[in-house]
């Protein structure tokens, strides 16, 4: 099966069609009961008006027929370009950091294993590998939804998130560029920055442990998107932290957190576009409530 043929399931809201009513002249006509089917008949019984007693029997076309109204897919290239982009600007603010602080050197070979370096392939492998707690993290999280609101709270959040710039089609190949280029540019940036940039320079001024409560203190803040969610962002900026000064390679942490990013991105797509049109609804309410602009809003019937 093709890709284009996977399309998220839509369930339209139905508006009924006023019924239609045929006209009797009072003047002719006492009706005494009006039997009203359709695509059956219509009865008129009267005593007076024996020709009216017939069935009279409606064609298909006058049925009442619900009119669906399309689903709004919010999916722009440009609002996920521009999400890159901002995420990008933490790499050059990582740098100016860098150079100004000049015991900072996160940018050499013996903080930052180069791409070109033969140890690289083991790096990676590594960075893969811290994932999978991550990954059991999230999975405890999710079968814990049902009896703690504030967990689905946050999930609702990642999702209308995912659905304001994916939409509400399966496309499982922008998922994943869009999933791996985040995963690059979020990764690297977000690590440069607290780990390579802030978690360092406190760590010359006050112990590791300190300056990795304090770095991974601001990294839950710039998350703040619900209290549970900052909270959970504090913890994961502690993982990450815990990596950095435990391998003393920054590459790491980039690797995990970028590979972690990608997987959450397609993963949650899939999910979001597998929801009814209904649940989806919900999604864009509370992304509306969390102070995101309005969405158009859906055609009228008369627009139809």
């Amino acid at each position: 099966m093709r890709l284009s043929s996977i399309l998220a399931s839509v369930l339209a809201v139905v508006h009924p069609v006023a019924p239609f009513t045929p006209y009797i002249s009072p003047a002719r006509v006492s009706t005494r009961t009006v039997g009203l089917k359709f695509h059956r008949q219509i009865t008129l019984a009267t005593p007076k008006n024996p020709a009216l007693t017939q069935p009279l029997f409606l064609p298909t076309s006058l049925r009442s027929s619900p009119v669906s109204t399309p689903e709004p897919d919010e999916y722009n290239a440009k609002n996920t370009l521009f999400l890159i982009v901002g995420q990008a600007l933490f790499i050059p603010l990582a740098g100016l950091i860098s150079y100004l602080v000049p015991k900072l050197s996160i940018f050499s070979a013996g903080t930052l294993t180069p791409l070109t370096s033969p140890v690289f392939g083991s790096v990676a492998v590594s960075g893969a590998l811290y994932v999978l707690p991550l990954g059991a993290f999230v999975l405890l999280t999710s079968s814990l939804e049902s009896k703690f609101p504030a967990l689905r709270q946050v999930a609702m959040a990642t999702e209308s998130t995912i659905l304001s710039l994916l939409g509400s089609k399966r496309r499982l190949l922008q998922s994943v560029f869009f999933g791996c280029l985040l995963g690059a540019v979020a990764g690297l940036g977000e690590e440069l920055l607290f780990r390579g940039c802030i978690q360092s320079s406190l760590s010359l001024y006050v112990p590791p442990s300190v300056s990795l409560a304090l770095t991974s203190a601001l990294f839950g803040l710039g998350h703040a998107i619900t209290p549970l969610y900052a909270a959970i962002s504090f913890i994961a900026s502690l993982y990450f932290g815990w990596i950095f000064n435990s391998t003393g390679d920054l590459m790491i942490p980039i690797i995990a957190h970028g590979l972690y990013d990608a997987v959450a991105v397609v993963a949650t797509h899939y999910i979001v576009t597998g929801k009814t049109r209904e649940e989806r609804d919900v999604l864009r309410s509370s992304f509306l409530q969390a102070g995101a602009p309005p969405l158009p809003p859906p055609p009228t019937n008369e627009e139809i």
